[in-house]
C-alpha cells in the first residue's frame, strides 16, 4: 500500500468550528510575494462571496494541534475567506467549516497533492459552465465570483458563445487557441470565422491579430458596400463587383440583404435611395 492510500485510509470527515482552526506552519501555499498582495486581496474578496453563493465546495484538511484545535494544513485561501466573512459579520466565529482531519505524519503529503493535482477546466469547458449559469438567470458578478475571475474576463468568454462550434471543437482538441477565438469572434458569422481559420495556408496567418485583420476587412467592405449604393455615384456594374466579392465571405442573410439592396437601388429615384439602404440595412444584423 502506497503512502497515498494509507492517507486515504486514516484520514476521516469533520466539522470544525472556524475559530478552533489556524494555519499551519507546513502548509506549502506561503504568502503572496509583496508585488502581488493587490491580486490576492482581489482573489480572496472573490472566493469570499463565491463562499457566501454557494457555499464551502472543498474542504480544508486539517490535523489536530491541541485538544480542540486544528492546523490548516491545505485550504489556506479558504480559510483566508472565511476569515474575511467573519471579519465582515457574514458568517460567525464558530461557524462549521466541513475539514478532512488527516494523521500529522501525512500532512506535507496531503498540502502538496492537493496543490499539484488540481486541474483546471479547459477554456470551452469554462464557457460552456458560464453561458449555462447565465442563461439560467445568474448574474455576470456571481459567475464572476464562483470561478474567482473579473468580471470583464466573463464577459469576454462569454462572447466565445458566437463562434463556431467546428472551431470550439478545434480548441478542445488543441488545433486552435483561445487567443485565436477571440479574434475569429468579432463577426458572428460562422462561415467567415471558418473561412479565416481554416482556408489559409501558411500557419502565420492564423496568428490572432491577422484573423481579426482580415474579418475586420470584410465588415468594412460591407458597410463600404452599403455607403456606395446610396451616394449619388451608385454605379450597377461597380456595385454588382463589389458585391461579388463578398459573396463568398458573406452568410446566407448578408446575402440576402445585399442583394435587396441592389434590386432596391436600381427602382428607387437616388434622392430616396439612402433611407432605403437605411432600413435594410438595420434589418441585417449580422456581422
Amino acid at each position: 500500500m502506497d503512502m497515498k492510500t494509507s492517507a486515504a485510509n486514516l484520514s476521516q470527515e469533520i466539522r470544525v468550528p472556524f475559530n478552533k482552526l489556524r494555519i499551519s506552519p507546513d502548509n506549502v501555499r506561503k504568502p503572496a510575494p509583496k508585488g502581488d498582495k493587490q491580486r490576492f486581496k482581489l482573489s480572496i474578496e472573490s472566493l469570499a462571496h463565491s463562499i457566501l453563493i454557494v457555499g464551502l465546495l472543498q474542504n480544508l484538511v486539517v490535523t489536530q494541534a491541541e485538544d480542540d484545535i486544528f492546523d490548516v494544513e491545505a485550504g489556506g485561501r479558504r480559510y483566508t475567506a472565511l476569515a474575511l466573512l467573519v471579519k465582515q459579520g457574514k458568517i460567525p466565529e464558530t461557524y462549521e467549516v466541513r475539514c478532512l482531519l488527516v494523521p500529522k505524519d501525512n500532512a506535507l503529503i496531503a498540502s502538496l497533492t492537493e496543490n499539484i493535482e488540481r486541474e483546471q477546466l479547459h477554456p470551452v469547458e469554462e464557457l460552456e459552465s458560464w453561458k449555462k449559469l447565465v442563461d439560467g438567470g445568474t448574474g455576470i458578478e456571481d459567475v464572476a465570483a464562483i470561478f474567482h475571475v473579473t468580471p470583464d474576463v466573463v464577459r469576454r468568454r462569454l462572447k466565445l458563445a458566437n463562434v463556431s462550434p467546428r472551431l470550439l471543437k478545434a480548441c478542445r482538441e488543441g488545433e486552435a487557441s483561445i487567443e485565436q477565438l477571440m479574434a475569429l469572434s468579432v463577426t458572428d458569422n460562422h462561415k467567415a470565422q471558418e473561412q479565416a481559420f481554416f482556408n489559409v495556408q501558411m500557419e502565420w496567418q492564423r496568428a490572432p491579430k491577422e484573423l481579426r485583420a482580415r474579418l475586420t476587412e470584410v465588415r468594412k467592405a460591407r458597410r463600404e458596400l452599403k455607403h456606395y449604393i446610396a451616394s449619388p455615384h451608385y454605379n450597377r456594374a461597380e456595385a454588382q463587383k463589389r458585391f461579388e466579392a463578398l459573396r463568398e465571405k458573406s452568410n446566407q442573410a448578408q446575402i440576402v440583404a445585399q442583394d435587396m439592396l441592389l434590386n432596391a437601388a436600381d427602382k428607387i429615384p437616388p434622392e430616396d435611395r439612402a433611407d432605403v439602404v437605411q432600413a435594410i440595412s438595420e434589418d441585417d444584423t449580422s456581422n
